[in-house]
């Protein structure tokens, strides 16, 4: 009887993560390039204190060579992870950890569409809330981290995804025809651990500046590729097969 209440349960857990699996969706991130940007994460002018305004997911900056989003739809929550570093100073960049769900900000909801070098929403946009995050530094940044919030703070213009509407004109990334998203933000909070900073000398140098990055805008342009997903229904069927011959193991 233990062991079928087991079995059971198992199953039941099964059930779950199955239908958790069917509404998840996950996307390799890269950067957008195009219209004279290189960049998966943009600081506005005059950017980080000696190291310019673009950082990069893509390789050779990465050994894996993107960023992760992950979308949950059931849920309603995002998640994007990964290491924007900086193109020629090798280690160098921040650990983004953005969050996203679907509480629009009233009164936009859904946001509007903010179109940039002639982008226009696919078919398939679609569009996420901000809810903030961090961007940790590495390499020479070690030591700092970001706080960053939605920008605009109204909501009007939040985390847009789609396909280009045509082909030609640039997609939600607002930089290429690739499937894409772009999103805005502003540091709200500089947090600078001395005694981690100060251990080299780019960061008592530049210490001043880094501080005075508290207000400034940051933008996101990526492109992105899903990642395959087992099937729901191969997994659920693969999981009670187990169970069934579970079940007849323990009852010979």
């Amino acid at each position: 009887m233990r062991k079928t209440i087991f079995a059971l349960l198992a199953l039941a857990a099964l059930l779950i993560s199955t239908a958790q699996a069917a509404t998840t969706r996950i996307y390799d991130v890269t950067s957008a390039d195009g219209s004279g940007s290189s960049h998966s994460l943009w600081f506005a002018p005059p950017g980080v204190p000696g190291l310019g305004q673009n950082f990069r997911f893509d390789p050779p900056y990465l050994p894996t060579g993107v960023g992760t989003l992950v979308l949950d739809d059931m849920a309603e929550t995002g998640k994007l992870t990964g290491n924007a570093l900086h193109p020629s100073e090798v280690g160098t960049g921040w650990i983004i950890e953005f969050n996203y769900d679907k509480n629009f900000p009233a009164p936009y909801d859904p946001p509007q569409f903010k179109s940039e070098n002639g982008s226009a929403p696919g078919a398939d946009i679609e569009y996420w809330n901000f809810s903030g995050g961090t961007l940790t530094g590495v390499g020479l940044l070690d030591g700092i981290t970001l706080g960053v919030s939605l920008l605009p703070a109204d909501g009007k213009f939040n985390f847009q995804i789609s396909s280009s509407i045509d082909g030609v004109k640039p997609s939600a990334n607002n930089k290429n025809t690739n499937f894409g998203g772009a999103h805005w933000g502003k540091v709200t909070n500089v947090e600078i651990n001395q005694d981690i900073c100060f251990q080299s000398a780019y960061c008592e140098e530049n210490f001043d500046g880094l501080k005075e990055l508290r207000g400034r805008q940051i933008d996101i342009n990526v492109d992105l590729t899903p990642v395959p997903v087992p099937a729901p229904l191969a997994l659920m069927l693969s999981g009670i097969a187990g169970m069934l011959g579970f079940s007849r193991r323990n009852k010979s």
